[in-house]
């Protein structure tokens, strides 16, 4: 009987996909994960939010501390993860920074489907945002939002206002944050060594100006 548990288990963690920090996973609906990040590391979620639909992400921080939420595309997610990138895009209105909860419908922001990205920050790299102090254990899930789109979408046509929100909701605003430069100090260059005279010998002297004999001395 232990046997059997034992296999049973083991086949369960067989089929749970392995996340881990620092890699960009596929999260679509329905998705729940709970995983570790490691202090200045992080973790990218990637779904396709469907054309007039809408993607629900949830981000609940299960330790001490806060993190950074951002929501970028694959471009501004190539830049966050490059060691050597000064710099990327991300959307203000889906992000969040220096919290433990986040709640979001995303969604596309024109009339076909769109990939995105969100990346859970726990890390010190960048201007503003969270200053982490150690690992945190995080909860990510997603769900379908499209039903509650239209809910919403239904309810604004019937009070006539229906052309305030589109598709891509009410626009979407890109930011660009920037990396933290790095703080090295700048030694000052040390002096150039003099070799010392051998004993008994005379100071070296500088060149002779004007070149040639010494001028004759003064007449009496």
């Amino acid at each position: 009987m232990k046997a059997a548990l034992v296999g049973f288990l083991l086949a369960c963690l067989a089929l749970t996909p392995a996340v881990s920090a620092g890699s960009l996973t596929a999260a679509s609906p329905p998705y729940d994960r709970v995983l570790t990040i490691p202090l200045n590391d992080w973790e990218a979620f990637f779904v396709e939010v469907p054309a007039g639909g809408g993607i629900i992400v949830t981000v609940d921080l299960m330790s001490v501390g806060s993190i950074d939420i951002y929501v970028t595309d694959r471009g501004g997610f190539t830049n966050y993860s490059d060691p050597g990138a000064t710099e990327f895009l991300y959307n203000v209105g889906w992000t969040a920074e220096g919290t433990r909860d986040y709640n979001q419908t995303l969604t596309p922001s024109g009339a076909a489907a769109e990939e995105l990205v969100v990346i859970v920050d726990n890390t010190d790299f960048w201007e503003g945002g969270a200053t982490p102090s150690g690992s945190v254990v995080v909860r990510v899930q997603t769900f379908d939002g499209s039903g509650e789109l239209g809910l919403v979408r239904g309810v604004l046509a019937f009070c006539g206002i229906g052309a305030l929100i589109g598709i891509g909701g009410l626009g979407v605003i890109l930011f660009l944050m920037r990396r933290k430069r790095a703080r090295k100090a700048v030694a000052s260059p040390a002096p150039t060594p003099t070799a010392a005279a051998p004993p008994g010998a005379s100071p070296a002297q500088g060149p002779i100006w004007p070149p040639g004999p010494p001028p004759p001395p003064p007449a009496p």
